[in-house]
């Protein structure tokens, strides 16, 4: 019994494994390209870009992109918009009739690796609340991406 109970915690602990993240070239931005109308793309692009500068710089584009933003249907009906997984490719927005800066900029915290938690930018109810990624959220990203923390930034509420 006494080799059964480390066993057992051990088995429950989280595992850190390699970050199954958009493969990144760190030497250039990465480049998001966007069919969804309006500035609110550009906008939570510009404040990821503000936020994780100092590692790796966030940018619009068109042509070759890492991340692309549409307009789509999401599996969940009630969903605002979706990533296809964390550290996707795709964003789809589902409803346009939200802010989008906040809600790509949540969506854009699930491309670099974060998840959903109560009263941050990742927050699943008022996501479209936030207009740049908080401290929470962008630790979240340096540990998904194994970065440094010190070499980013976010905002203060």
């Amino acid at each position: 019994m006494k080799r059964l109970l480390p066993a057992l915690v051990i088995s429950c602990t989280t595992q850190w494994s390699a970050p199954h993240a958009i493969t990144f070239d760190h030497s250039r931005p990465l480049r998001v390209c966007s069919r969804v109308a309006g500035d609110g793309v550009a906008n939570a692009v510009a404040a990821w870009d503000r936020a994780i500068g100092g590692w790796r710089h966030v940018e619009m584009a068109s042509g070759s992109c890492d991340v692309h933003v549409v307009y789509g249907e999401c599996e969940s009906k009630t969903a605002i918009a979706c990533t296809e997984s964390l550290g996707g490719s795709q964003i789809t927005i589902q409803r346009s009739s939200h802010d989008t800066t906040g809600v790509v900029a949540h969506e854009l915290g699930h491309a670099l690796g974060a998840q959903h938690v109560p009263g941050t930018l990742m927050d699943l109810q008022n996501a479209n609340k936030w207009d740049c990624p908080d401290a929470t959220t962008v630790a979240q990203v340096a540990a998904y991406n194994r970065i440094n923390l010190e070499l980013l930034g976010w905002c203060w509420r």
